[in-house]
């Protein structure tokens, strides 16, 4: 069946471009003779973008996790196939084809209080619907339903040249000791800009000290299970939202106690992952840091305060010389 490629035909439409373009990707109509549309998704390249084999490993990781959720029944678009430049390709780049969803960016500020109860209930059919199909090992999914290495930008590392990537885990110790290090590698070799590195490497390999204390508690689900980041916390605190109390309320009417504790105790792992993603920002990281001891009891933790108990409890730590050598 003939197809017309729309952006072809929009070159001098700069708002039509525009609205192609995504932070990593460019996404392109195909309009069938039918009326069917399906979505030809182009993965760039950049100045930022990690390796050609890392960038081949994320996209069979996305076709493969598309197909699997299709396959449990989850609402995802269908995809039809994928192209690598590495593998014989005539178009040149790496894409995978899919569906295109009519849809529109979920605004949640400006939703009534029942269409915000509406979509919890929608989210927490999502979660059973994960549930029903978990994996025995933290990864990314790639073709034939397995679990491999994280197919990430970031997760990865170069030794004699080649690329290793990270994982899979099958503890959530190991994931969170690996993800640290990495950052601490990233830290030392330059590789991830930050004003002031070694508030960061203190706070990192700080971290890794209570990281027996979150596998303890059996807290490897509700990483998984956390609430939505639009119903997530501001600054330092702690306190469920509105959103995330109904979200577990809606749970516990289910009898899924279980996973409403994960939405209630999950904080956490929120404040863990913001730190990692907000160390290149250290206002923010000082607030997630105070948001994550006050998780563990100390109300009163001031960063003045730790930050010099740190220093003098890592100053013999080789990396954390060598950047105070650099400063």
């Amino acid at each position: 069946m003939a197809c017309t490629i729309l952006a072809l035909l929009s070159n001098d439409d700069r708002p039509k471009i525009s609205s192609m373009m995504g932070g990593m990707n460019v996404h392109l109509d195909i309009l069938f003779d039918d009326g069917t549309v399906w979505l030809a998704c182009i993965h760039c390249t950049t100045a930022v973008t990690p390796p050609r084999d890392v960038q081949d490993c994320i996209l069979r990781s996305e076709y493969a996790t598309l197909s699997w959720l299709r396959r449990i029944g989850f609402p995802a678009p269908a995809a039809y196939g994928y192209g690598l430049t590495a593998e014989p390709n005539i178009a040149g780049v790496n894409y995978i084809i899919m569906d295109k969803l009519e849809a529109s960016p979920l605004h949640w500020s400006s939703l009534s209080s029942d269409q915000r109860n509406h979509i919890l209930h929608q989210l927490a059919e999502t979660y059973l619907t994960l549930e029903l199909h978990s994996f025995d090992q933290a990864g990314s999914i790639y073709p034939q339903d397995t679990i491999g290495a994280f197919a990430d930008s970031v997760a990865y590392e170069v030794n004699d040249h080649q690329i290793q990537l990270l994982g899979p885990f099958d503890t959530l110790r190991k994931y969170l000791d690996h993800t640290i290090h990495l950052y601490l590698h990233l830290i030392e070799a330059s590789e991830w800009a930050v004003d002031d590195p070694i508030p960061i490497l203190t706070s990192l390999k700080n971290h890794s000290t209570v990281i027996d204390f979150i596998y303890a508690i059996r807290m490897t689900r509700a990483i998984i299970y956390l609430s939505m980041i639009n119903l997530a916390f501001l600054e330092d605190s702690n306190e469920l939202s509105q959103e995330e109390e109904d979200l577990a309320a809606i749970f516990e009417s289910l009898e899924r106690s279980d996973m409403a504790g994960c939405i209630q105790n999950g904080r956490i792992f929120h404040q863990i992952t913001f730190l990692l993603d907000t160390g290149d920002r250290i206002d923010d990281c000082k607030a997630h840091l105070k948001g994550f001891y006050k998780f563990l009891g100390e109300q009163n933790w001031e960063w003045e305060t730790w930050h010099s108990s740190a220093l003098e409890m890592y100053y013999g730590d080789p990396i954390l010389q060598l950047l105070m050598a650099r400063v």
